[in-house]
Order: C-alpha cells, then structure tokens, then sequence
C-alpha cells in the first residue's frame, strides 16, 4: 500500500476525529461550565439574600428586645439609687425590680432576668421561675456572661412547656450588683414583629440572570411575596404536570430543583432551576430561581460556530493530505529504505543525494548522527553512572544537615544578604506557626517580627562580618514575659553569602536569676533587722521596766509622761516584731487555728476601724480551715491587707474575705521565693475594689519600707511583716491589681486535722519568793530585771555573761532557783552557758529572756530542760507569769 493512502486512510480520519471530539469536548465542556457557574451564582445570590433577610429579621427584634432592657435599666437604676439612700433595703428594692418585671410580657411567653455573677458562678437572681438558682452550666446564662453587651441567641428549656428551642435576648451589664440584665423570648414568636413589605421591598429588585427573580412561601404553602403570581392562597405555583412547586421545592433532598414553569405574563412553560432554603425560626422559604435558557444562551452562538469549523477543518485536511502525500511519499520512501540498512547493520548510515532539498539535508543530518551515537552513547553513560552517585552523596548530605538543624531546641534561621529567608528549622515553624515552603522567600522581619527592632544589629554583623548577641522580650498574655537570647553568625564563602540567626529562649534562666536576686536580696534585710533586733529589744527592755516602775512611785500629774514612755516603747517593739516577723527569725509557737474565726474576728475590728462608707463582706466557702499557726500574726497579717485595701477606698468600696480549698501538684510555682509542697491548701482571698497598684510597684510591695503612701501614713514593714509571717506558716502570697479596679491578696496555707485550741486571756500580776540569777551582758536590763523581780517579792543575784554566771551559780547554788538567762553574749552566750548549767546541776531551773531567738535554738533547748522563754522587751506582768509559772514547775517537782 502505497504512503499516500496510508496517509488517507490512517492520518486523515484520525485527525479529523480529534478536531472533532476537540470541538464537542470544548462545546460540552463550556456548556457544563456555564451550567456550573449559573448554580453557583445562583447559590450564592440565595445565600446572600437569606442573610439580609435573616438580618433584616433579626434587627427588628434586637431593637425590640433593646427597648424593653434599656427601659428596666432605668428603673434598676432608680431603685439602686433609692437604696444607696436608704430610702429601701436591698432586698425590698430587687423585689420591686422582679415586681416590675412580672408586669411586661416580652414576647407571647417571654420575660425579664437578672444574673448575678459570683466568684464561683452564675445565678439567677432575679427570674419568673427559677429565682435564685444556680446557671453556670447553662447554654443561655453562658451566652449572657460571654455577650454582657448586646443582642444574642441560644437553646434555652422553659420549664412551663418543658421545651428546648432557640431563644433570643437582649443583654446589658449593671456593675454594681453584679448584674447581667436581659429581655429574652423564643425566636419563633417574634413573627408578627416583621413588616412583610420590608422584606419585600428587599428581595423584589433582586434579578437573577434576565427574568429570574426571589419568592417567599410559609410552612402552609402559603405564598408571601412573588414578582408575577397574586394568588397568595398556596393553589397559584403549579405548573402544566399538575406539579405543586411549593411542594416539590421544600421535598428536594439538597435545596436544588429544576422544573417546569410558566408566568401569567409569559406565551409557554420554559425549564427553570432553583435554591431553596429555610428562614431559620420563621417558617418562611426563601426561593432563588432563574431560566436555564438565559443560561444557555451564550453556547448557542458557540455551537453554529463549531459545526462549521469542523465542515472547513474536513475540506483543508483532505486538500493538505493530498498534497503532502504526493510530495513527500517517494522521498521517504527511500529515507525508509536507509534507516531500515541502518538498524540492520549497526553502522553509520551513508546517505545517497536526492532531488528534494530538504529529504537530501535529513538524510545528510541522520548520516552524521548515527556515526557520532556510538561514541556519544558510549560518554553520556559514564557521565550518567557518575552524576547519580554524586547526587546521591549530595542528598545525603542535605539530609543529615537538615535532621541536624531541625532536632536544636534553638530556632535557627538562615537569610541571604538581603535578609530574605533561605532556612527554616522545626523550632522556628513551631515558634511561629509558619511552614518551611510559607517562610522560605520572605523577608526575615515579615515573618520573625520581634527581630524588626534590631535591624541595625543584623545588618551590622552581615556589613561587618562578626558576630552579634543582642535580647529581646514579648508579651505572652499580657502580664508574662519571655526572655529571648539572639546570636547572628555571619556567613562568606564560594557558594554565596548570607547569614545564620540563632534565637534561644532564655526565659526560665532570667526568672531563676531574678528570684535567687530577689531572695538575695531578702535575706540580707533579715540578716539586718535580726542583727539590731538584739540591741533595740534590750534597749527596749530597760525603757519599759524602769517606766513600769517609775509609773509606781511618781505622783499623779506626772503618770501621763510615763504613759507616754510606755506607748512610744510599745509603737517601737512593734516595729522591731515586724521586722523580725519579715525576716523570719521571730520564734513563734504554733497550735491550730481556726482561719474563719480569725477572718471573722478580724472583720469585726476592721468594720469599727476603717471607713464607714466601705462594705466589709465575707465568702467562707471552705468547707475546712484549720492551719498549724499562730493566731495573732495571722490576725495582723489578715489587718494589715484590710487596712491597706480601705486606704485604697477612700470614696467607699467593698471589702471582701473569701476562702476555699485548692490543690498544688509538682508543677505549681508562686511569684515569691516559696516552693510550696504538693498537697492541700487553704486559699485566703482579701479582695478590694480600690484604686489598684500600679504594674511597676508589685514586684516590690513585699520589700521593707517600701511604700506609696505619704511620710505621715505608713513605715512600709506591714506587708514585708505580712509576707514573712506567711512564709514562717510554710506557706505563700501573691498579689494582683489593675489600676481603677482593685487588688486581691492571696495567700496559700497548708490544712492541719485538728481542734481548734483556745485563746487565753493574759493573766494579771504574779508575786512569789525565791532567789533569781540574772545573767545579761547589758546593764540597763540588769538593772531593770532586777527592780522588776524584787518588786514582785524575789531575791536577786546578777551576771554580765555567761562565765561570770556559771561562777555566780556554783557559789550561790542553795540560794538560786531560778536562773533568767540572756542568749547572745560576749565571753561566754547563752545556749553554752545553759549546757554547762546542767552538767552541773541537771534540775536547774533556766528561763530564756532575749529580743532575738531562733525556732532551732530554742527547740534544742526545750528539749534539753528548757522551762519557758520571755521575749525582750518585756512588761512586769509578762515577766511576772513567767517567773511564777517556772518557780511552781520547781515546787511541783520537789513535792
């Protein structure tokens, strides 16, 4: 068979079935597209029409609901008013609120709430049903506290039809009851609130395509709005088959329909296609349809087009065919019969001249490649054999660098000199979110912007070619920091440069350098107050003994300087108990405590106290408060806070105590020094609504002697006393505040099981007999010891320190019962001069009198025959107790 009839038989038909299959593909194709495109126009035309008219819908009972809480706004307003006057309680003026509310109907079933928010919840205060109780877990009062302002919905059960369906609700906040006060009723009964017209006026100007348009029907087949049907009885949409559209519209499984229709207005049925969908909690069917011939339209011009473009196609191809066959057929015919002697004999093939120009240069071209193929073939798979093994070494490579990069906790960044992006490890994707293939490309401080502030220092380290270490910090949630350490490596080198940034989070090594700073920092102010506290209490000591005697003996007129002695000696003692309270080296002597007796006790001395104006309120909610402590310090710790949080209220506020249980595992950590051990503790809430501290003044309002009030208003030791007396409790403290707001203390004590023990009241003046050794190394206490005791009817001996004691003792052993033993000494302290007391009389009687104890000395001691311990400086009446109750020790175990 000759070329030029296989060309015929085989190319012609073949093309010409491609031309045409190219022509009805494309026909079909853009006809599925247009079909396509109408449906999803039409879908998003319907969708948003149902959000305006949701929107529409939804705006007219906003401002219905709006209008009735705006209005009993007002009217709580009032009543809070009439009861910050006095002129009602606040229990008749919430029920004149819920009176009121009773009266307005919202809706057909509708009514008026108030929630009240508490630290443990959300309550109905006020409600037609279910006053006072609990809501927290409720889908309607978790919408009112997370709305507070404004209009919202949600599922809600009424429990007078004992159904669940949408309600919808109008909400604003009242502060100062902690109100969220709202108007709600069901959804589906807000219907007659919609001004059909208005819906209307919204959907009938709307076109779909040229004549499509929008409709409305109901859940009874009522029809609402139509462009071209008046019947609005549900009889007028049924087309020629009998076919009720309104049915077969809302029948449709997904929304989508096509059907049959013709308007009055139009001469015969054409096909339509249309998008149904539900007014959520109307009952109403929003309808989008348009023509399906409006959207064929374009493809008809398309499909004459085609129909004669595949007529020329058949007349040229058969001419060219022709032609080419004619021309063509006996050259390659002989190229043919060349290639054939070619693969036959594996040899380079020498072409014969021929007539046709360029048949001769094809065969000219073929010759000279088969003779250079073997030698190429030959080069190119020793080439081929040495790139893959390259490659592969290559890949390797990248591989291993790449698992390297990606397994450093540090984020690595690798730039070009134009600080645009070339590497990104794991840690960086993390830290930001971003993708390697999202990274690559973008300019380093586009997708790191923390680096932005020190563009100067990168673009230093790549002018300059060194490396550059610089910090910053971010905000993690607005009132935690992290700490960041950047090193920029410079890169030069033959395949380019650039530069590799290494960024480290740094953030728990600073918090553990500013809290060993800041422990630091504590302890030293304790080494000092516990240094003087020594010195000023046998200082103290003298001051008080000599004015309680002088107060015996001077005359009337002149009892009021000794007072005076006595309270500036009183007001200094204290001071010397806060710093040594803050510096933790006060011995205290625990038993269990009842913290809600306390708390109580505490709120009845701060309601006679503070000022009137200000509302002291009490939330005991822990169910156990007993802590191993010490009533008075907590007390005073507990008045410290009060009285700071009502000089924070000097317009009036509330003050609040609240306590609860809470439970620390391994990984909870305070802001103070204290690590607190895993277990149960009782958590102390005071809470004010005061002015608040400033964010710069909290990390140093535990310091001593740091303050903000004026000169004449405070020392600044009442919270450092506070945070050591909760630390010698073994427990801790935090503080938070915003400025205009308030501030809540929070402190953690460990619970005990126990009894509470009693407070005994102090005992009054003690006489007795008995010989005393004194032995203090100052002489004003000496010297007023000794006046003090024989007073009380004792006989003295006195030393200056312990060696001079020990003497005394042994040359007076018959005549000394009891000895009053000072600690810190020179020659020979105190807790020696006790040891060696009992070595030579192991039933000597030894009281403790010192201004600056340990727990740990004075542990070891007691343990060792201690009988009690008076702490400097002291009043005849503690002194006289203390004595007494020693010398009766010695009486009972003589008899």
């Amino acid at each position: 068979m000759k070329i030029r009839t296989k060309i015929a038989l085989y190319l012609g038909p073949f093309i010409l079935i491609v031309i045409c299959a190219i022509f009805v593909l494309n026909y079909y194709l853009v006809r599925n597209a247009l079909i396509a495109n109408a449906q999803e126009e039409l879908a998003k035309t319907q969708q948003n029409m149902h959000r305006a008219a949701h929107s529409l819908l939804s705006t007219a009972i906003s401002n219905y609901l709006r209008g009735i809480t705006e209005k009993n706004l007002d009217f709580i307003e009032t009543q809070h008013a009439d009861y910050l006057k006095g002129r009602v309680s606040e229990a008749d003026a919430k029920a004149n609120i819920q009176q009121h509310f009773d009266l307005q109907p919202v809706g057909d079933s509708g009514y008026l709430v108030a929630v009240e928010e508490k630290a443990n919840g959300l309550y109905l205060d006020l409600h037609p049903f279910l006053p006072k109780n609990e809501c927290t877990e409720t889908e309607g009062c978790q919408a009112w506290a997370e709305t507070r302002n404004g209009y919202t919905e949600y599922g809600w059960k009424n429990p007078l039809d004992n159904s669940s369906r949408k309600k919808a609700a109008y909400v604003a906040e009242f502060a100062p009851w902690n109100w969220i006060v709202g108007a709600s009723s069901y959804r589906d009964e807000f219907v007659e609130l919609v001004r059909i017209e208005d819906l209307r006026q919204l959907i009938s100007p709307v076109r779909i395509n040229e004549s499509g348009y929008f409709f409305v029907f109901d859940a009874n087949n009522r029809l609402l709005i139509h462009p071209e049907v008046e019947d609005l009885s549900g009889n007028g949409l049924v087309n020629s088959k009998g076919e009720n559209i309104m049915e077969l519209l809302r029948e449709s499984e997904d929304g989508y329909l096509t059907y049959l229709w013709k308007n009055p207005s139009e001469q015969e049925e054409r096909l339509k296609y249309a998008f149904i969908d539900n007014l959520e909690d109307y009952n109403w069917y929003l309808v989008a349809t348009g023509y399906l011939s409006e959207v064929y339209e374009p493809i008809e011009f398309l499909k004459q087009l085609t129909l004669l473009m595949v007529l020329v196609t058949v007349a040229i191809l058969s001419v060219i065919i022709f032609k080419l066959s004619r021309n063509i057929s006996v050259p390659l015919h002989n190229l043919k019969n060349s290639i054939d002697v070619f693969y036959k004999e594996k040899t380079g093939l020498h072409w014969q001249g021929n007539p046709l120009d360029e048949i001769n240069v094809l065969g000219n071209a073929f010759s000279q490649m088969t003779e250079e193929l073997d030698r190429t073939m030959a080069a190119l798979e020793e080439k081929n054999v040495e790139l893959a093994h390259s490659e592969k070494r290559i890949e390797e490579n990248r591989i291993y660098l790449d698992s390297i990069i990606n397994s450093m906790p540090s984020i690595i960044i690798g730039v070009n000199p134009q600080l645009i992006v070339t590497q990104w490890n794991s840690a960086a994707v993390e830290a930001t979110g971003l993708k390697r293939e999202q990274a690559s490309g973008t300019g380093l401080f586009s997708v790191f912007n923390e680096l932005e502030q020190h563009r100067h220092v990168i673009e230093e380290s790549l002018a300059t070619s060194r490396v550059k270490t610089f910090s910053y910090t971010r905000n993690v949630d607005g009132k935690n920091k992290a700490f960041h350490a950047v090193t920029t490596y410079p890169l030069i080198g033959k395949t380019g440069e650039g530069a590799v940034i290494r960024i480290d989070d740094i953030t728990e090594r600073v918090e553990m350098e500013l809290r060993l700073r800041h422990s630091q920092k504590m302890d030293a102010v304790g080494q000092l107050a516990g240094g003087i506290a020594h010195d000023f209490n046998n200082m103290l000591s003298g001051i008080i003994g000599a004015a309680e005697l002088l107060q015996t003996k001077v005359r009337d007129e002149d009892q009021k300087l000794v007072k005076i002695i006595r309270e500036a000696s009183g007001r200094t003692a204290e001071l010397i108990q806060k710093l040594l309270t803050f510096s933790r080296k006060d011995a205290i002597a625990f038993s269990p405590v009842n913290v809600h007796t306390v708390i109580l006790n505490t709120c009845e001395i701060l309601k006679r106290s503070i000022d009137k104006r200000i509302q002291v309120e009490t939330r005991l909610r822990a169910k156990s408060a007993m802590v191993n402590g010490d009533w008075s310090q907590l007390q005073n710790s507990l008045l410290n806070i009060g009285i700071n949080g009502g000089h924070a209220m000097p317009d009036g506020g509330t003050l609040t105590f609240s306590t609860t249980h809470i439970t620390f595992d391994d990984s909870f950590q305070t802001d103070t020094t204290v690590e607190l051990q895993p277990g149960t503790y009782l958590q102390i809430e005071v809470r004010d609504t005061g002015c608040g501290i400033a964010e710069e003044d909290l990390k140093n309002i535990f310091e001593p002697f740091f303050t903000t009030k004026q000169q004449s208003e405070g020392t600044g030791l009442g919270l450092a006393a506070v945070y050591g007396a909760v630390q010698q409790h073994h427990g801790a403290i935090t503080v938070s505040s915003q400025l205009a707001k308030g501030t809540i203390f929070s402190i953690y004590l460990p619970l005990i099981e126990a009894e509470e023990q009693s407070i005994l009241e102090d005992e009054a003046l003690l006489t007795g007999q008995g010989g005393v050794l004194i032995v203090d190394d100052e002489p004003v206490v000496r010297a007023t010891a000794k006046m003090m005791l024989e007073k009380l009817g004792y006989s003295t001996l006195m030393a200056e320190n312990g060696q001079q004691g020990l003497e005394v003792y042994q040359q007076h052993l018959e005549k000394i019962d009891l000895v009053l033993l000072d600690v810190i000494m020179p020659v020979m302290d105190g807790t020696e001069c006790f040891y060696r007391l009992k070595k030579i009389n192991p039933d000597v009687k030894v009281v403790i009198s010192s201004g600056f104890t340990r727990d740990a000395d004075l542990n070891g001691l007691k343990d060792n025959g201690l009988l009690d311990f008076v702490r400097k400086p002291y009043s005849l009446e503690q002194l006289s107790q203390v004595v007494a109750k020693a010398m009766q020790a010695e009486k009972l175990k003589k008899n």
